[in-house]
């Protein structure tokens, strides 16, 4: 039973520092206890009976299911400051708990196992995908709440991020996988937190963000978020930005949905820069790891460039070690001021070759559709753009 005795001992060792806490764990442990079979009690009369053995068995795995869902709050980073919320969010869980061993007790001191025992299987998948039901749709209230909260439509940006990778011609963006930088800022462990990817106007900078973006999607070790800027943004695109990176995160971690709805909302906060600005923080210290992409900071009206990436960079500088920023845009001088001592890569370093792929396949369309000229011909012409290109 060392796997149930570690698990309680680390909660008790935590839980000891906050006698709220504490009192809780040791209530859930009482209200266990009332709740099991008395088992010794029955072992002689039932030590060859496979039937309540199997109902025992049934017993122990509620016991353990308890554990394993406490736990996970216990493990989670920031654990005591959510404690409330997601103990809140686990009663209905628990109480589920202490009905199946509720079945179970009544079932074994009855001695009526080979008539209910079935019945009790039934009763028990049953109630798990009633519980179930009722947690996805609970869920599915609170996101909707949220998102109603926040008040902004993330379709444009999924749109314009879809619409990136599909003008991306293949192998253009390998480089970047290889790349120190950009490969040692996707590693968790190690690797710069904050990366500035710079490049000239028309480089390829957001086809690149978004080319970084599907490969941190397709790791599946990490919450993306990302907010991709253009000169089209009115002016108060800060607070929108952040509001957009927020509904991201909460769709792809939606345990923490109890805490914005208990925390934010049901004391009447608005979603203001402020509050954005406090909350960013508590989520991503409370989750595993996670990606921050701002492409086009530079497309923004200044003051919105300089607010977000504030922002974005007082986040970064509190605890938050498994989760990373990066910033692409044009190196202007209100952004380098603000990163300046953060790793850069740019983009002109890297563009030759990708240029050379692009030239090349749109002659190769060019002579498919006009043909007349000589190979020879062409060939000058993709030199000739090879040259006007200069990299860039």
């Amino acid at each position: 039973m060392a796997f149930v005795w570690g698990p309680i001992k680390l909660m008790l060792q935590l839980a000891s520092k906050n006698l709220s806490i504490f009192d809780k764990l040791l209530d859930a442990y009482a209200r266990i206890a009332e709740a099991l079979p008395r088992c010794e009690r029955l072992r002689a009369a039932f030590s060859d009976d496979v039937q309540f053995q199997d109902l025992l068995g049934q017993s122990y795995a509620d016991v353990l299911e308890f554990h394993r869902r406490a736990y996970k709050i216990f493990r989670r980073r920031g654990w005591s400051l959510l404690f409330d919320s997601l103990w809140r969010s686990f009663d209905s869980q628990f109480e589920k708990i202490l009905l199946n061993l509720s079945r179970s007790r009544d079932l074994v001191e009855s001695e009526a196992l080979s008539r209910h025992i079935v019945e009790a299987k039934d009763a028990r998948r049953a109630a798990t995908e009633r519980l179930e039901e009722i947690e996805k749709s609970r869920r599915t209230v609170q996101l909707r709440e949220v998102l109603t909260w926040l008040g902004e439509d993330e379709t444009a940006q999924e749109n314009e991020f879809y619409r990136l990778c599909k003008i991306r011609y293949a192998a253009t963006c390998d480089w970047a996988s290889s790349e120190t930088k950009v490969s040692s800022w996707f590693d968790e462990r190690q690797g710069p937190q904050t990366l500035w990817v710079t490049g000239n106007p028309g480089s390829g900078k957001s086809v690149l963000c978004a080319y970084i973006i599907e490969q941190m999607e397709a790791r599946h070790d990490s919450t993306v978020a990302y907010y991709i800027c253009n000169y089209h943004n009115p002016k108060g695109t800060c607070v929108r930005a952040l509001r957009i990176t927020m509904a991201q995160i909460l769709r792809a971690n939606q345990d923490l949905l109890p805490f914005v709805c208990e925390t934010y909302i049901a004391k009447g906060k608005n979603p203001s820069e402020r509050e954005m600005g406090k909350l960013l923080p508590s989520l991503l210290s409370s989750i595993h790891s996670c990606r921050i992409v701002i492409d086009g900071l530079d497309e923004l009206h200044q003051e919105d460039g300089k607010d977000l990436l504030g922002s974005l960079v007082r986040c970064f500088s509190t605890s938050v070690p498994n989760s990373k920023l990066l910033v692409v845009s044009r190196d202007v001088e209100h952004i380098r001021k603000t990163l300046a001592k953060e790793e850069q890569v740019q983009l002109h370093h890297h563009t030759s070759l990708a240029l050379r792929m692009y030239i090349k396949s749109r002659v190769d369309t060019l002579k498919e559709d006009f043909g007349g000229a000589d190979s020879q011909c062409w060939n000058n012409i993709q030199q000739q753009l090879n040259a006007k290109a200069k990299g860039r």
